[in-house]
């Protein structure tokens, strides 16, 4: 169902912690085609909000200002164009960067040479 949605959301708090966080469902979003939203921080700060921006595949929103939702909400359903480059954006970015393939085969070389 992920790939019939417009955007993906990534609902976080705000912490220390949440700037180092990486869900799951980001994941899902990304291969699916979806624009991320992410909560947490609203700026670019944080690993999470790295990869949005310097990908360009969403934004962030604070999560305590539903008016800013709403506009970014409003904007996207009116710039279909922009949104589906969005998801487009956030596909490549997954399969570049987070192909389980490759990334099980670069676990396991790395695993080989920690016996060796």
């Amino acid at each position: 169902l992920l790939p019939t949605a417009d955007a993906g959301i990534v609902c976080l708090r705000d912490s220390e912690a949440n700037r180092l966080a990486m869900p799951n469902k980001m994941y899902d979003y990304l291969f699916s085609g979806l624009a991320l939203i992410k909560t947490a921080p609203p700026t670019g700060d944080g690993i999470l909000g790295r990869i949005v921006e310097e990908n360009g595949c969403g934004a962030g929103i604070d999560a305590t200002d539903p008016a800013a939702a709403a506009a970014l909400f409003r904007a996207w359903a009116d710039d279909r164009v922009a949104l589906a480059e969005k998801g487009r954006r956030g596909r490549e970015l997954g399969e570049r960067e987070f192909d389980r393939q490759r990334l099980a085969g670069e676990l396991e070389a790395l695993l080989q040479s920690v016996v060796a």
